[in-house]
């Protein structure tokens, strides 16, 4: 059952039985005004986001959205309305999800923002006719070899486009994938290097000579790419691959002390993604710095040290656009050119560190 939230007021809250948050979102009206055959616009979110941190989310691409389309702005003051779908990670969950998306695309949004690769390409799969805004951490253009969403990233030529949170330049060496980009001044950081600025980081944080790092991932990663090990000696750091699965992250304080560890670095993967919310509450709970991939801190991690991406301003920057009638080819996919470190100072000083 869904619950209702209308800008400037109070939310009633109704989870569903399995813990997903389903909700509507009315943009602009108070329910009391709502009128029979009032023009609504719907808004598909698709998300893999735990549901401690999906209702935050939501309510920020809601105003957002209000915020870059007032309703006074809108023509016969047009309503949007945001409804929220789970999307469960694992090979284990396709047979629902494919079900559940296909209920989602019978019910013709008039947009689908989906926030991950994977719900994208599913989507993309039931339907080439209503669009799909994909905010991801993947490279969604042609030199993927896994997603390949966008065949051309300047101007989609099918029902896709988006931002994600990964470096161009790292992911596509082509300078011309580069001309459509904005305007904005890039950084000369790189997500390649941006690894050994994470390094260098956590090597500065001890006096010791060559602090023990913990490498913490799910499923074998292009070393021969990303070269985590060398640049890891490269700063005086004695790197450990510590590689889980979703029953070892209780296990994390133990496995720490097992490999006597300094301080240890989350690598972004699916592991990751789909636990989110359990490991920042275990990782929080050891006097061992862990530095994350993305915006974890902001969430109550240790810190985290990656590229910075307003989400809700850049979901709402495709979809406002959309709901107006602008095609997918005028709305070319976007990357980040900022990035950002942030250290919980809060949590650190519980634990005894001083940054």
């Amino acid at each position: 059952m869904p619950f209702f939230y209308n800008l400037g007021l109070s939310v009633v809250d109704m989870k569903c039985s399995y813990l997903w948050i389903f909700e509507s979102f009315f943009l602009g009206l108070a329910f009391s005004n709502l009128a029979i055959g009032s023009s609504t616009l719907s808004v598909a979110y698709v998300t893999t986001t735990p549901v401690e941190i999906a209702g935050a989310r939501v309510r920020e691409l809601a105003t957002e959205i209000e915020k870059q389309w007032p309703l006074e702005s809108r023509a016969n003051k047009v309503l949007v309305q945001i409804l929220v779908h789970p999307f469960r990670l694992g090979a284990e969950s396709a047979a629902v999800n494919l079900i559940e998306m296909r209920k989602l695309v019978e019910s013709k949004p008039s947009v689908i923002y989906a926030a991950g690769a994977a719900s994208a390409k599913m989507i993309a799969s039931i339907t080439d006719s209503i669009p799909i805004v994909i905010g991801c951490k993947c490279n969604p253009g042609p030199s993927s070899r896994h997603w390949r969403l966008v065949e051309n990233l300047c101007t989609p030529e099918k029902n896709i486009t988006g931002f994600t949170r990964y470096d161009l330049r790292v992911i596509d060496n082509d300078s011309r994938a580069l001309s459509c980009e904005r305007k904005d001044t890039r950084s000369e950081i790189t997500l390649e290097n941006l690894n050994s600025l994470r390094f260098g980081v956590l090597r500065n944080m001890f006096e010791k000579k060559t602090p023990r790092l913990g490498i913490i991932f799910s499923a074998p990663y292009d070393e021969a790419k990303w070269q985590y090990l060398p640049k890891a000696r490269a700063a005086d750091i004695d790197p450990v691959e510590i590689i889980l699965g979703k029953n070892d992250i209780e296990r994390l304080p133990q496995i720490y002390k097992e490999n006597k560890l300094d301080a240890a670095l989350i690598l972004p993967d699916d592991l990751l993604d789909s636990n989110t919310g359990q490991f920042i509450r275990v990782t929080s709970k050891i006097p061992i710095p862990t530095m994350f991939p993305w915006d974890e801190a902001d969430s109550g991690a240790w810190m985290h040290y990656g590229t910075k991406v307003d989400l809700a301003k850049e979901a709402a920057s495709y979809i406002v656009p959309i709901l107006q009638g602008k095609p997918i080819r005028e709305l070319p996919v976007s990357f980040p050119k900022e990035y950002e470190l942030v250290v919980n100072h809060k949590l650190a000083k519980e634990h005894g560190w001083v940054f």
